[in-house]
């Protein structure tokens, strides 16, 4: 079958990750070469990249078991976004290309057994496409965390995009005395924009930037709107629930039950779940999601929540709804099925 043609049909048949994946692989640089410019677009692409392993053990950190996630390790992806208008850099990989060989890295982090590898630069990634750093018109990231900026001073001519609060902790005293602060200081005299919330980065609602804090202070996430495909939200750092894994539920500050949280979903009956550490924002429940309660999530059309609130003689029941759970989680296990298919397939 002509390589066009593969192309075509894999594109077709595959997810939006699997999809992004192999624009990456299919994408037409002979024009690129020829001309060496960067390639101009007609419409919306979204290139992935590969910027590393996280190479983990127990996944303790997330209140999680190894049973309960199978593998422990993280993929460190990194991603352009062509438009007509310019382009997007998303996330810059988790070890500087300057210390990646060829055949690749793995280097130890901290002193229990962790570590992160790279077989790829992403400068020469970007190199395949056509692309150089002076070619990149943004830059963002999702977080400041170490495995997502290592290559940020090499794009520090671009106009970079970031929510205020995280540039501020960026280049907080604290920030500056960390391993991660040399791989992004240089960003400290680029070119900013500086966002309180999301921001349409071409204007015309094909690329935006959402706010969504609280991994860190001005985390963000990346919503795309490909011509084929529709909209994607690229996130990090957001779990993908295995069975009996547990569902977080914050209570705000104001609210006191000394034994936790009720909760229940229909007409299940109400279970008391103890409050397990409280934050900046409020006190956190975990919910374990075994099957019982996962068929009940998909079944129901909502549940409720019942807490004591400072001042009131009787708790308060606070109802919330289910309405679109079935079918999202539906999609999530169909997406998980693509994604296995796909990925077993790239490795034959």
């Amino acid at each position: 079958m002509p390589r066009h043609q593969w192309c075509d049909r894999a594109r077709q048949a595959l997810h939006v990750a699997s999809l992004a994946a192999l624009v990456s692989v299919c994408a037409d640089t002979g024009s690129v070469i020829a001309q060496g410019r960067p390639p101009q677009v007609q419409s919306v692409r979204l290139y992935v990249f590969d910027c590393g392993v996280l190479v983990r053990g127990e996944p303790t950190n997330y209140n999680l078991t190894r049973e309960q996630v199978g593998d422990t390790n993280f993929a460190d992806a990194c991603y352009l976004v062509a438009h007509p208008k310019g382009t997007l850099l998303w996330d810059v990989g988790i070890i500087p290309d300057a210390q990646i060989p060829p055949g690749g890295v793995e280097l130890p982090v901290g002193t229990g057994g962790n570590r992160n590898k790279a077989q790829r630069t992403l400068i020469g990634q970007l190199a395949e496409l056509g692309y150089k750093p002076a070619d990149i018109t943004y830059l963002a990231v999702s977080h400041s965390h170490a495995d997502h900026v290592a290559n940020a001073n090499a794009y520090a001519g671009s106009t970079w995009l970031v929510q205020r609060a995280e540039r501020e902790a960026m280049f907080s005293a604290q920030a500056q005395t960390t391993v991660a602060f040399p791989t992004y200081s240089a960003l400290k005299n680029s070119k900013t924009v500086d966002l309180t919330g999301d921001h349409d980065v071409f204007g015309d609602g094909a690329v935006v930037i959402k706010s969504t804090p609280g991994h860190t202070p001005g985390h963000q996430s990346l919503f795309v709107k490909l011509p084929r495909t529709g909209g994607v939200l690229l996130t990090v750092s957001m779990l993908d629930p295995a069975p009996n894994s547990p569902l977080s539920v914050t209570v705000p500050h104001g609210v006191a039950l000394d034994a936790g949280m009720g909760f229940s979903v229909g007409t299940d009956p109400m279970r008391v779940r103890p409050f397990e550490t409280c934050n900046n924002t409020g006190c956190i429940a975990l919910v374990t999601v075994d099957a019982d309660t996962l068929r009940s999530l998909s079944t129901n059309m909502g549940g409720q929540v019942v807490v004591a609130v400072a001042g009131n003689t009787s708790p308060v029941t606070i109802p919330f709804s289910l309405n679109g759970f079935a079918d999202g989680y539906a999609e999530l296990e169909r997406a998980k099925a693509r994604r296995t298919s796909f990925f077993g397939f790239l490795n034959r």
